[in-house]
């Protein structure tokens, strides 16, 4: 995307503003410093900027604790509007440097005790600080980008810039690269990169992109690497190719769009370029424009991986592997070339994934055969970093006040074995073990120069402390003959014992001098201290700490089994889920595994008793891998069965032809799922009006025994739950027939949901005044005449239609029709107490109605219906209108004809 013209111009007023304030600041208070780059190698106590280096790689070679031990936190103190910590700490020289946003300060906090040291005001800062010679860079929510003392924290220099930093900054050769750009959702805007004197903070040169600039700097071979929220890669030269102070199009060495947001930096190794965007999809890209078009080509792309979400963190690079975390929950490695060369890597090429518990926004970090990466919901996650398998993690307090849904963002900082990180409640963590003693070989079999090994001998190795089983691979022991071929084999790792055993797939060959390495990074204690091969008390680290011995092989004496292609079907599953196991074994004297010697067994979960398995191909027949075969080929074995507990399963398998043993290493799976609850209710039948109670629990069920446990809810008016259990209902509503309530259970993981049906057997309810109408009106009747009172603007019933309800008198001047009254009274009688009965064919209401008879006053002939009475008079008044209207049109009329007449030629004599 290329910025118009306007825009630069409007940008570069701006940017001379800029240089003139940078112009005008103070002179370093410190002294002029000698510039120091910072790529290669650093020392294990050091990681002093975002991602350990300038290449961004994330890894580091310091050892790394095994489990989650915290050694000290320290906790600032919370504003109201506390962002806390959502940037990385850089660790040098024994201090942790971190800064926040609200409270607006960065901190050095000792890294062995976690005392502060100092706190100064940083203008708010959500990027990770770079510590170099001497001093501590970092931009700010000020729009400033700052120079202080590591020492004091006093200030040294602050460069005005024309917006917010998210960007962590790089020094190298005397000169700090940083971008600007505030790292939120709003629209891509043109920002600023800038090039600073380090020593005076003075702007060197510029470059204006089409958006924001939240991602690190990544330096390598004089190029500037990063992305931005126009979707583009830059690498642009370190050095402003022209002096005029603006690197701008024509000098960039090239451009890669990705047509997506991109906020985590790139890392850098052998001549590729890796870095993720919000489209989900991690590239791989040359370093160097193939063709010098200064255009990365869709052609040119070394490789793209999708994962299932967005990617807002930086990869990560260690032995050969890309480690990258992605909003779909997973952690992955990958491989660092693309084994098939289509320039996808599938899902198949993954080497492996590892599911948290949540969305992950931050940058992996490798150190001590681990990969450490946090996910959303507070949690920080160790894995192993050849596998890929769990080894610990820490879930940190959930922040509810003010930001409970802010995230973990900061990524872990690791150094001289101890594992650094911040949260957004302002707390450092820091994770390690008060270890420095590494783990030694105390005993080997076979033993050291040892003669007549037999061919089909396991090597089996003891330690002096427990070791951490999930770094441990069939890679972790090297097996190799004086000829120079490697034995492949199965590694277990007994940590009760702390025993290893290698399980040599096929026989040793005779009459040979082999050679066992144990690598010393795979076998470390808790603290992470690495195997000290060589007995000397001092990390060497590999390949000075490998232990390493031999042993001759004898002749000839036979062969043993083997077992290949272990697996199981399904992969995950349930409580009441058959899993089938399967494995192929082979013999290559062609010895069938004959009982009672002879077998083929699988241990599931470390069970010390084996379940023995049958000749697949006659499932029917469980004798009927008794039968000698040809077993040189191979012939697979299986077994079907149920696993008792809900989560990660392991299981190995052993053989025997009678004669010698073997065995696998461990396979880890399947996935025991805890299964949704399963509920049915059966339909409800209940009268209305009356409280109806029952136990939802009997109604449901849940194969992981987990009914004890479970909670139910609803969403009906008329229903609720009691006592965790009870539902308990009342239909008072006319009309309603039947009604369906939705009751939700839980197991505390899965939920499983019913509509209820329930049928309502409608009660009759007995006529009743209105609401508000405590008793009938008395009435009023004129003697001789008929009133009518309609009993409907008084009464009603909630389940029965007015039609159908019926009033009764005990009146001889009372004729009922429904519930409308016709009165008639004689002169006789002047008042009179009526007892009315409403009833809807099953109940009644009675009441009273209060009538007082009004003579006439002597006239005899009023017998007429007072209704009938008032439709005369109004009848006369309408005629009476009638009359005078027609009157009125007759005399107006008169008077123009009178107008006509004397307006005419004879002066108006003619009639």
């Amino acid at each position: 995307m290329v910025v118009g013209e306007n825009t630069r111009n409007v940008m570069r007023i701006g940017l001379g503003v800029v240089l003139v304030l940078s112009s005008m600041q103070m002179m370093p208070i410190g002294l002029i410093l000698d510039s120091v780059e910072a790529e290669g190698p650093l020392p294990d106590d050091d990681w002093p900027m975002f991602r350990h280096d300038m290449n961004r790689t994330g890894n580091t070679s310091s050892k790394s604790p095994n489990t989650n031990n915290v050694l000290w936190t320290h906790q600032a103190l919370k504003t109201r509007y506390s962002w806390g910590y959502t940037n990385s700490p850089a660790v040098v020289d024994g201090m942790v440097y971190l800064g926040s946003r609200n409270p607006n300060l960065i901190r050095a906090i000792d890294a062995v005790t976690g005392v502060q040291s100092w706190a100064v005001g940083n203008g708010g800062q959500t990027s990770s600080p770079t510590v170099a010679n001497g001093h501590v860079f970092f931009g700010s929510y000020d729009r400033g980008i700052h120079s202080i003392r590591q020492d004091t924290g006093a200030l040294n220099w602050r460069t005005p810039v024309n917006d917010w930093v998210d960007s962590s900054p790089v020094v190298h050769e005397g000169k700090v690269y940083v971008g600007s750009g505030q790292g939120d959702f709003i629209p891509s805007k043109p920002s600023f990169f800038y090039c600073l004197d380090e020593t005076n903070g003075n702007v060197i040169w510029t470059f204006l992109a089409d958006g924001q600039i939240v991602a690190s700097p990544t330096i390598v071979n004089d190029q500037v690497i990063f992305g931005s929220y126009d979707g583009n890669v830059y690498a642009i030269p370190t050095e402003d190719p022209n002096g005029d102070g603006m690197i701008d199009l024509s000098e960039v060495i090239w451009i890669y769009s990705v047509g997506d947001r991109i906020v985590g930096s790139a890392a850098v190794e052998d001549g590729v370029v890796y870095v993720g965007s919000l489209n989900g999809i991690l590239y791989a890209l040359p370093l160097n424009d193939p063709n010098g078009d200064g255009t990365i080509g869709p052609d040119e792309v070394v490789w793209k991986f999708t994962t299932g979400n967005q990617i807002w963190g930086s990869p990560g690079i260690a032995r050969g592997r890309i480690f990258i975390g992605s909003h779909d929950y997973y952690a992955y490695a990958l491989p660092k070339e693309d084994p098939d060369g289509d320039g996808v890597i599938s899902a198949n090429e993954v080497l492996w994934k590892f599911r948290t518990t949540d969305k992950i926004w931050n940058s992996p970090s490798i150190a001590g055969g681990k990969v450490f990466v946090g996910s959303e919901d507070y949690t920080l996650w160790a894995l192993s970093e050849e596998t890929g398998e769990f080894i610990w993690n820490y879930i940190m307090p959930l922040q509810t006040d003010p930001y409970g849904s802010e995230y973990l963002y900061s990524s872990a900082t690791i150094v001289d074995g101890r594992v650094y990180i911040g949260n957004f409640d302002l707390t450092v963590y820091c994770f390690g073990m008060d270890d420095d003693i590494q783990p030694i070989v105390t005993g080997v079999s076979p033993a050291n120069d040892t003669l007549d090994v037999a061919l089909n001998t396991d090597i089996e190795v003891t330690f002096n402390e427990e070791l951490e089983d999930a770094l441990i691979t069939d890679s972790s022991l090297l097996l190799q003959s004086s000829s120079g071929e490697y034995s492949t084999g199965q590694t277990v790792y007994d940590s009760l014992a702390n025993r290893l055993l290698f399980n040599p797939e096929k026989d040793l060959v005779p009459n040979e001098r082999y050679t066992v390495r144990l690598l010393s990074r795979y076998f470390q204690d808790p603290a992470g201290n690495p195997l000290d091969g060589n007995g000397n008390g001092v990390l060497d680290a590999e390949p000075h700490d490998d232990y390493v011995w031999h042993f001759n092989t004898s002749k000839l004496i036979g062969h043993k089994p083997w077992l290949e292609a272990g697996s199981v079907t399904p992969q995950q599953g349930h409580l009441d889920t058959s899993f089938e196991f399967f494995v192929t074994y082979f013999d290559e004297d062609g010895d069938a595994p004959i009982a009672p010697a002879g077998y083929v067994k699988i241990f599931i979960d470390g069970s010390p008793a084996g379940a023995e398995m049958v000749w697949a191909n006659n499932t029917n027949i469980p004798e009927s891998y008794l039968l000698d075969r040809d077993y040189t080929n191979g012939e697979l074995f299986r077994i079907k069965t149920q696993l008792g507990f809900v989560g990660a399963h392991r299981f190995r398998f052993e053989c025997s032809d009678g004669t010698n043993t073997n065995q696998t290493g461990e396979y880890f799976g399947p996935m025991v799922l805890n299964a949704p609850p399963e509920i049915a209710v059966p339909i409800q039948y209940v009268n209305e009006d009356e409280e109806h109670n029952f136990s939802v629990r009997p109604y449901v069920q849940d194969i992981d025994n987990d009914v004890v446990s479970l909670t139910f809810v609803e969403d009906s008016e008329y229903c609720e739950i009691a006592d965790g259990h009870i539902l308990s209902c009342l239909f008072s509503v006319e009309n309603l027939l039947s009604d369906v309530v939705n009751v939700t259970v839980s197991d505390g993981i899965n939920i499983a949901r019913q509509g209820v049906l329930f049928i309502i057997n409608p009660v009759d309810d007995p006529p009743s005044l209105r609401p508000g109408i405590p008793a009938l009106p008395p009435v009023d009747v004129y003697e001789d005449s008929v009133y009518v009172v309609d009993l409907d603007e008084y009464v009603t019933d909630p389940d029965t239609p007015k039609e159908l309800l019926q009033a009764s008198d005990d009146s001889e001047h009372i004729t009922t029709v429904g519930l409308n009254l016709y009165l008639s009274y004689p002169q006789s009688v002047s008042f009179e107490k009526i007892s009315l009965t409403i009833s809807d064919g099953s109940s009644t209401l009675q009441l009273y109605l209060d009538v007082d008879i009004l003579p006439v006053n002597g006239n005899e002939s009023q017998t007429e219906v007072t209704e009938g009475e008032n439709v005369s008079f109004w009848l006369l008044m309408v005629l009476l209108v009638v009359i005078i209207v027609v009157l009125v049109i007759v005399n107006i009329w008169m008077i123009y004809r009178r107008r006509q007449s004397s307006e005419s030629p004879n002066g108006g004599d003619e009639e």
